[in-house]
């Protein structure tokens, strides 16, 4: 026996047509209700079905978009979808730097690990601390100061009596720790404390290791997690627990040169700062765009490097790297050949910073230069056999000069269009918009200029070589000359 239609169009998932088709099926199941007055109550209870019909649908369609990498827009959704395939996100780093200390005392002063310093910048303080012990020999002049932005959180107490269960977990009362940094200690006989070793992920641990793992969640929270007997130790019942860490404001702390002016509090005896590099390396962890891109990388290479872009790919999983391109360089004596990484961190200003290079001195758990060596140790493993993988200590740079003429309508503020003109044209210039190998083009700098509203017509003009595939361009100048127009404002 043929079965029943039902009749009704199970596509309708909005409430206009949910309704239209609860009415069209109540005139062929209840013909005698010809009422369809919006007081009427069976219309309420049709007008409330189609309410909440709409409702169930929007919150099904987004459940069922979280469930794929494309279309997740929550980032514990990406999250979830990023611990399917073991991948561990980026997480916030801190920018570092070098500050040059001055003694103009008759006596050597040594500076402990730890000695903070002030940066001012735009949004307000912020901190440095240093990172290693070091002396300023008596009147001595511009000794370097290795330093990390952020400050100390100091044995803060995780619990003053842990419960003794498997898989427990602790927040740190600081939402923007530096995951690098925590130190944990146990109690474990109740007056000398244990450092713990801090491990990238527990459940790859032995058992009876006293291990734990730094997890931060979609809300950015951090968390400690300890193991589960089967993959690393378990505090004892009712031991008390203290972390201590260090925090970091990411990529506000990439400070420019000479922005870290002074010793936070008071200044040592014939101690001052005479200047400072700009701070690079901060960055605010990985977006929801990022894992979705990172994850896709992870996929395609999974866990062997065979083609270039799959160096690129997961040279970009590593800690600090922004950009990357990989070149290859063939052995024709001994067959095989060379694979050179060239890296590059995030650099805040880069559009406005100068030099012919740009040193890959990134520091990773206070390593200055771990990035590189993070690079060679991670893909050296997963190349193919006979190849030799390289990381670049510095990224050659290629200035280029843009002069543009722009006529100004005439109600416009010359001034004014002026100045727009001159930040669209270096933002052309940032790390964000640009790639190794790609030059600048004027049509790139026409589009640009011609969004501005009040341009009338321009002529541009480009000069400086070309990049090679692996190089970056960099601003060198910005010449712009407006006519017509308001010549000031009002």
């Amino acid at each position: 026996m043929a079965l029943e239609r039902p009749g009704f169009d199970f596509a309708s998932r909005d409430y206009d047509n949910i309704r239209r088709d609860l009415l069209a099926r109540a005139a062929i199941t209840v013909p005698e209700w010809t009422d369809r007055d919006n007081s009427d109550f069976a219309m309420m209870m049709v007008d409330m079905w189609a309410y909440m019909g709409d409702i169930m649908h929007y919150y099904i369609d987004r459940a069922a978009a979280e469930a794929f990498l494309s279309t997740a827009t929550q980032r514990e959704s990406v999250l979830a979808i990023a611990n399917l395939f073991d991948y561990t996100p980026r997480n916030r780093t801190a920018a570092t730097a070098t500050v040059y200390v001055s003694n103009s005392s008759s006596s050597s002063v040594s500076l402990a690990a730890g000695t903070s310093f002030s940066a001012i910048t735009e949004t307000g303080l912020l901190e440095f601390y240093s990172t290693g012990t070091v002396t300023i020999g008596a009147s001595a002049g511009s000794v370097a100061v290795p330093v990390r932005e952020g400050k100390q959180i100091a044995s803060e107490q995780l619990t003053t009596g842990s419960s003794g269960q498997i898989g427990q977990r602790y927040s740190l009362s600081q939402v923007n720790a530096l995951p690098s940094s925590v130190r944990v200690y146990v109690y474990e006989n109740g007056v000398t404390p244990i450092e713990w070793t801090r491990v990238d992920d527990i459940n790859t641990v032995a058992s009876g290791v006293n291990a734990f793992s730094v997890y931060v969640s979609a809300s950015n929270e951090t968390q400690v997690v300890f193991g589960n007997r089967l993959s690393g130790r378990v505090p004892p019942t009712g031991t008390q627990i203290v972390a201590t860490y260090y925090t970091t404001s990411g990529s506000k702390g990439n400070v420019a040169a000479n922005k870290i002016t002074s010793f936070k509090g008071s200044a040592p005896a014939g101690l001052f700062v005479s200047s400072s590099t700009s701070a690079i390396g901060g960055t605010d962890g990985e977006t929801i765009d990022s894992l979705k891109v990172s994850v896709k990388s992870l996929l395609k290479a999974q866990t062997r490097a065979v083609t270039l872009q799959d160096y690129v790919d997961k040279a970009r999983l590593i800690e600090g790297v922004n950009k990357a391109m990989a070149k290859f360089d063939a052995d024709p004596t001994n067959g095989g050949g060379s694979v050179t990484i060239y890296a590059l961190p995030y650099i805040e200003g880069y559009s406005t910073g100068t030099g012919a290079s740009t040193p890959v001195t990134i520091t990773v758990d206070n390593v200055v230069g771990a990035m590189r060596t993070n690079i060679v140790n991670t893909l050296k493993d997963q190349s193919m056999l006979g190849v030799k993988v390289l990381a670049a200590a510095t990224i050659t740079t290629v200035p280029k000069a843009v002069s543009a003429t722009v006529t100004i309508e005439d109600n416009y503020v010359s001034s004014s269009v002026k100045l727009q003109i001159e930040a669209a044209i270096l933002n052309l210039f940032g790390l964000e918009n640009i790639e190794f190998g790609q030059d600048l083009n004027p049509g790139m700098v026409y589009k640009a200029i011609h969004a501005i509203p009040g341009v009338l017509y321009s002529t541009v003009t480009i000069t400086g070589s070309a990049p090679t595939a692996v190089q970056l361009i960099r601003n060198n100048s910005i010449t712009v000359t407006v006519s017509g127009g308001i010549s000031t404002s009002v």
